[in-house]
This record gives structure tokens, sequence and C-alpha cells, in this order.
């Protein structure tokens, strides 16, 4: 085999649970599409975003916390964070929301300092599972203002977008709610059952532009099985109520009467697909995410579009890995846009594993985050859009970070990268592989310290690709070494070989593709 373009190399995750065919591993690099006709690239492999640490202080004091304060909470976490759909009264930047172990708190945009200022605008329920936020209500200066909502699985909350005034319903609501969507000036809610605590099959709703009017029998229930529902959302202008075992589409209806109700099921529109998380459930633009439950939809990850169709997004790889996971049940999701592509992640804490699609370019890769020397998942559990930043939530820790790809580690600790490329084979003969060279972007590397002569290692993975052989060291070159080629030569034999690239220097990574020459040897087939 002559020297040969070796595209390949760029990809995304994709790794069966048998190594010989394919063990594709893609953590903290995305493969991204390179859309110029005239490239002489497809592909390329971008670095993920790093963080940086926005710290707390509270208005009025000098006080700088490193993590989200607590009203009385020994803990503290961060359940879930919003941006508002408009700023509050008085306000010229868009509002943000924070919900704690035990309070919720308003956030101003951070300063050159990273340091951002919250006012306490009321106190919850003390716990540590995410919480549901929406934007509902009307007009700001209204008699029936802008309001925000917050359900915690006990209660439910709302904020005076006007006054800032903090209101709880208390245990006046049907049930206990945990999930919220806002559709035509009303918010839909599903939850628990006051008694027994398990999921309802019950989906109520909230009088027009008044979010704290509920009347005991606003309801609709699951029409196609009678299995609990366990979350809602809003993709286009339909309501999905998805249950254990199937998914339905309500839209809004013109009835009137004694048994009127606002929405009514699209007929036809309906699935034995449910979700066996509730927390997984995300939505963005005109599509709903989430992994998928029931019969036939375990150990699949579901994309439902506006028009009421789901597709299985996740890999057949992924669902055989899904398999070997303890369990699926605690699967959160969420999505977010940043740089002009759309995600949507879902995080398996037990597995410590954190899988993150690209809605836009169809790929899948991982993210992880180091601790003492060790990858754990990605620390990041909720996200929004804000202030012109992403800004993400450790869940765990009650830390915020500023998300950016300007930032080449995770706030002072390094991002492991890693690519496992595909199977390099000759139809069973031996291969000599006397080079391989990467294309790459060099010559960034940082004037000083820690990735001023960043380092590349490749490691040969024989016996397709289950025999690791010793990793080889290359730098990608100094500051302003943009001619530096990064080459490897004399690289052994092997039938079956697949190349593991890693990085860990805090500089932007982009591979673009590899060159390898290879010839054939003696034995083999």
């Amino acid at each position: 085999m002559p020297l040969s373009s070796f595209d390949a190399i760029v990809g995304p995750a994709y790794s069966y649970p048998s190594k010989p065919v394919d063990c594709q591993e893609c953590v903290n690099f995305e493969c991204l599409n390179v859309g110029s006709s005239a490239s002489p690239y497809r592909h390329m492999l971008v670095s993920t975003p790093g963080t940086r640490k926005i710290r707390f202080r509270k208005t009025g004091s000098s006080t700088i916390y490193d993590r989200l304060p607590t009203v009385s909470a020994s803990v503290s976490r961060i359940r879930g964070i919003h941006r508002c759909s408009v700023p509050f009264m008085g306000d010229t930047l868009e509002g943000v929301v924070i919900v704690g172990s035990d309070a919720v708190w308003k956030m101003s945009p951070p300063n050159s300092e990273m340091v951002c200022e919250i006012f306490l605008l009321g106190v919850i329920s003390e716990g540590f599972s995410p919480v549901s936020i929406v934007d509902a209500g009307a007009e700001s200066g209204s008699d029936r203002p802008q309001k925000i909502v917050i359900a915690d699985g006990v209660t439910m909350y709302t904020v005076n977008m006007d006054t800032m005034e903090f209101g709880s319903m208390g245990n006046t609501l049907p049930q206990r709610p945990s999930k919220l969507a806002y559709m035509d000036a009303r918010v839909f809610m599903c939850g628990s059952t006051q008694n027994s605590g398990d999921p309802s099959q019950r989906v109520y709703w909230s009088s027009i532009n008044n979010p704290d009017e509920w009347a005991e029998l606003d309801f609709v229930s699951a029409a196609m099985k009678s299995d609990p529902v366990m979350s809602v959302a809003v993709a286009g202008n339909y309501l999905w109520m998805i249950g254990t075992e199937t998914f339905e589409l309500w839209q809004t209806t013109s009835s009137t009467g004694t048994l009127y109700s606002p929405i009514r099921k699209v007929n036809g529109v309906a699935s034995g697909v449910g979700t066996c998380s509730a927390d997984s459930v995300a939505s963005i633009a005109s599509s709903v995410f989430f992994v998928g439950g029931g019969e036939t939809g375990r150990l699949h990850v579901y994309e439902g579009s506006s028009n009421g169709s789901i597709a299985v997004v996740s890999t057949d790889a992924m669902s055989m890995e899904f398999a070997r996971y303890g369990t699926l049940d605690d699967a959160v999701g969420m999505c977010w846009s940043d740089d002009g592509q759309l995600y949507y992640s879902v995080t398996f804490p037990t597995q410590d594993v954190t899988w993150v699609y690209n809605i836009n370019q169809k790929y899948w890769h991982k993210r992880s985050s180091r601790k003492n020397t060790v990858d754990h998942r990605w620390n990041i559990t909720c996200i929004t859009s804000a202030y012109s930043m992403v800004l993400g939530a450790n869940g765990i820790t009650g830390e915020l970070y500023h998300v950016s790809a300007h930032y080449n580690d995770d706030d002072g600790e390094p991002i492991v990268r890693r690519r496992v490329a595909p199977h390099l084979k000759a139809n069973g003969r031996l291969l000599m592989h006397k080079s391989l060279e990467l294309e790459l972007e060099c010559g960034n590397a940082l004037p000083y310290g820690q990735g001023s002569d960043p380092q590349i290692m490749l490691c040969a993975l024989d016996g397709a690709g289950r025999i690791r052989r010793e990793p080889r060291w290359k730098s990608s070159g100094t500051q302003g070494m943009y001619r530096r080629r990064v080459k490897w030569y004399r690289l052994g034999t092997a039938v079956d070989r697949c190349y593991e690239i890693c990085v860990s220097d805090p500089v932007r990574w982009v591979i673009y593709g590899a060159v390898i020459d290879t010839d054939e040897g003696q034995g083999g087939k």
C-alpha cells in the first residue's frame, strides 16, 4: 500500500464492545464538517471548550464566594440556571436566575475579574435534584406581568419580573410538580401524586397568562396507554407528553363548553417509545431529545421534531455500550447553543460518562473533566446562554463556569483529549508502517509555561485495537512554528492496527487529517 491520505483519523466516537469491529473514540474532541468546497479537507477535529470559574458576591456585600452560597443548607448545589426571555424591570441586560440548594438568586453579568453579583429572590425547599424553569405570564407593566416559574418536585414558585416578588404555591396544587413547559400563554405541568409520590398520568395547565392559578380539574391524561407521564416539553407548537412507555403530541384547541380543554391530542402521532429518565428530556429550537424507555425504546437516544416524528440519533455502538451501564434511569440531559452549533448532552452519573451530540453536524463525542489525575464525566450539569456567554454549572459542587473555546483547560485542570482512529487492514496481510504524518494546526503554542512546547502522543493499538504498544511523543512546535511537520517513523508491522492520538497541553488543537506510508510485508494471510 503506497503513501496515502488517512482522512479517517478525523471522525466521531463509534466504539463497539468488540474492538475488532470498530473501536473509534473521540473524547474532548469533536468532529466538524468543513463547509468550504474549495478546502482540501472534508472534516476536522476541534478541541472542545474549556472553562473559567465565575465567583459570587451578594448585593451589598464585599465577600466573594467560590460556590453559590446557601441560606441554611449545609451543601451548596446548583439545581438549575435559566436565561429569562425578558429583563427584570429596570434592567437593560437579560435576566438570569440560578436555583441553588435552598434558594433562588438573580444574577448579574460577571465583571472583568469573573465575579458576578447575586440578589436573593426567595427561599425554597432544600433539595439536590434538578429543577424545571420556564418563562410565563403576559407583558411587563400589565396586570398580569411576566413571571418565572420553578418546579422542584415538591411545590411551585413564581418570580414577578416587574417587582422581583417571590411567591410559593405551597401544597395547594393538585400534585407535586416536577416538569414544566410553556405553550400558548399557559404553563403545563406534570409530576408525582401527593399520596404515593409516584409519577402521575396527568398533565395540568394554568390559567391563561397567570401561572399562579391552577384548578384541580384542569388536566388531561395520557390517551394511548395508561403509563405515567415523566416529562413535558414543547417542540414547534406541539406539547410533548413523554411517559415511561409512550409519547403523545397535543396541540392548542378552540373547544369550548363544560368540558373545555385548551389542548387536544394530535391523532395519529403517538408511539410506543417513552423515556427511562425524566431528567434526560431537553428541547431546543424545534426538537426535543430524550433517552428512550419502554419495550422498544430502551438503549436509544431519540430526537423528536416539530412535525411529531421521532428518530434514533444514537448509534448502534452506543446502544451496545448503554446495555453495559448499571442503570440509565439517572440520565441527565441538556441542550444549548455555542459558536453557531446546537448541542444535546446526556450524562449517566452511575457510569460516570457524558455523551454530547452536535445537532447540526450529526456527530457524537464524549466529554470528561479531570480531578486528581482521574477523568470523570463532564462536570457541567446545567447550562444556558446569556450575556454573550455560555454559562455552565456544576450541580454537585455549586460552582459556576464560563464555557468557551477561548479556554483550553478546565479552570486550571488539564483536559485530556483522545482520538482513536479506525482499523488499518490489508485483507489480512502484514503491513509495514513506515511513517505517519499528522496534519494539524501548529505554531499556536503559549509563550511560556505549560503549553509552550505542546506534545502529541501517538500510540499504536495492534491486535485489532487490543494490544497497546509503547507510546511515542512529538512536539507540535513552539509559538510561531507554523511550518512544523509532525511525523513519526518506523512504526513497526501489524495485520490489524488502530492509532490513538492523545494531547493535554492547554492550547487550541485542530487536526485535519494524516498521511500514512505502508508496505506489505512478509507473513499474515
